[in-house]
């Protein structure tokens, strides 16, 4: 046996040491949270650090009503399977992912009117997500990748508000799927703007969090063809007045694990290609 494996092997702080070094290069850059911070710092991270190839993943979603079938956190389950789910491709890239711990909370005003649902104030939010990408910025970090699943035109709009406000050399990226070009990838549901809870996300929960569904609701549920896109582009501001008033729209009974799954891997390309369009072209 190699003298430094037995030596650590019969030395627990030896081992930790080790364990720390393997999992920081083969998989602290998956899990930030459940990181240490030495695992962390074995990427290059650390305050004052030049800018290393860490890109980290914010999977953001909302508290919020999705109907009598889903979990109030439904979109930060989805986030999150599509930050993960993005990984493996942007490793490729040969960068280094890093999934943060998700932002549950954020402005989500057109849902305030249900029961649990948790709002923020627009600003608030565009505050704590640039002050996010100047603490990253400022440990040497590559990117920031906003990783959301949550399409309030509020919270769309901190967004952009943080993006816009951000300044120095660590790009701060935001795969909007509100733009056309993502859109015409995620299905008709999805394009028709009824999608709230409906066959598009029930679909990603069953693939990702199966035992979070209430699936005789969800088999019972009528569809909805309520367009939340129109309603907004109309100038509504509710759930209620977009004629969502079970907090759902779309056909929630049409949804399928199997079209969650192809819906997942989906996302995750599409953050990969904006990725690569921001990092790889530079």
């Amino acid at each position: 046996m190699d003298p430094t494996i037995a030596g650590a092997a019969g030395d627990p702080a030896a081992r930790e040491k080790e364990v720390g070094e393997e999992r920081a290069h083969e998989g602290a850059q998956l899990e930030w949270g459940g990181a240490t911070w030495q695992e962390l710092a074995e990427l290059g991270l650390g305050p004052g650090r030049e800018r290393t190839g860490v890109v980290a993943l914010l999977p953001v979603g909302a508290v919020e009503a999705h109907g009598p079938h889903l979990p109030l956190e439904t979109d930060v389950v989805i986030a999150e399977a599509a930050a993960r789910a993005a990984v493996p491709g942007i490793a490729s890239l040969g960068l280094r992912p890093a999934v943060l711990p998700a932002l549950p909370y954020t402005a989500a005003p057109f849902a305030a009117g249900f029961a649990g649902t948790i709002s923020l104030r627009r600003a608030t939010v565009a505050a704590l997500l640039a002050d996010v990408a100047a603490s990253l910025q400022g440990q040497g970090g590559g990117a920031l990748v906003v990783v959301n699943a949550h399409l309030d035109p509020d919270h769309l709009g901190s967004i952009r508000d943080a993006v816009g406000a951000h300044s120095g050399p660590m790009p701060f990226i935001h795969p909007d799927l509100t733009e056309r070009r993502w859109a015409l990838r995620l299905g008709d549901e999805f394009r028709s703007g009824a999608c709230h809870a409906g066959r598009y996300e029930s679909s990603i929960v069953m693939a990702a969090a199966p035992e979070l569904v209430r699936d005789e609701a969800r088999r019972q549920l009528p569809e909805n063809p309520a367009s939340l896109s129109r309603a907004i582009g109309e100038g509504k501001r509710t759930f209620e007045e977009a004629g969502v008033t079970d907090a759902y729209c779309g056909a929630p009974a049409a949804a399928t694990r199997e079209e969650g799954e192809a819906t997942i891997a989906e996302l995750g390309r599409i953050v990969v290609e904006t990725v690569a369009d921001r990092l790889v072209a530079q």
